[in-house]
């Protein structure tokens, strides 16, 4: 594995925590969670499993900062004897919505820098870069500081656009 895939993941898992305590403009809460997900790059290649974990804090009411790692996982070519990775270090904004008291639809926007790797006849690819990111999910906090969700979201990397089904577990301080 690359020294830069361990220096993002790293670099994620420093600024998290510290996201997560920093005083907002109206509120002093920070939220993390982890999850699972379901990755479909495109036709051309295995739908894949991965994680994210993220973190982040409340500027308004209804609207979050994020910083969250993601691993879209990795994929085999169809037909080929290639594989293809992505992952990479997503900042955003997380919007919510309450539907009920304990319901809240959210929505997410935001830029995602990324490293794919491709092992294709013995030869290993490299490249990185940066795209957007947008979502739709909803989450549902059952006691206390405690969530749980399911989102979509679509990345842009390089021509292709995964898309990811995430079920993660939370909690807000």
């Amino acid at each position: 594995m690359s020294q830069r895939y361990f220096g993002r993941a790293g670099a994620c898992l420093l600024l998290a925590p510290w996201l997560a305590a920093a005083p907002s403009l109206a509120h002093a809460l920070g939220q993390v969670d982890a999850g699972v997900l379901v990755n479909d790059y495109d036709s051309a290649v295995d739908s894949t499993t991965g994680w994210r974990v993220s973190g982040g804090y409340l500027i308004h009411d209804f609207v979050a900062l994020e910083l969250a790692y993601v691993a879209l996982g990795q994929g085999d070519l169809r037909g080929k004897q290639t594989r293809y990775r992505v992952d990479g270090i997503a900042f955003g904004v997380r919007g919510y919505l309450p539907l009920t008291p304990d319901i809240f639809a959210v929505g997410h926007l935001g830029s995602f820098h990324y490293e794919s790797r491709m092992h294709l006849l013995g030869q290993s690819h490299y490249s990185d870069g940066n795209g957007l990111y947008f979502g739709v999910g909803a989450e549902w906090s059952p006691a206390g500081p405690w969530y749980v969700g399911g989102d979509w979201r679509r990345y842009q990397v390089h021509g292709t656009h995964p898309q990811s089904f995430t079920l993660y577990v939370g909690a807000r301080f």
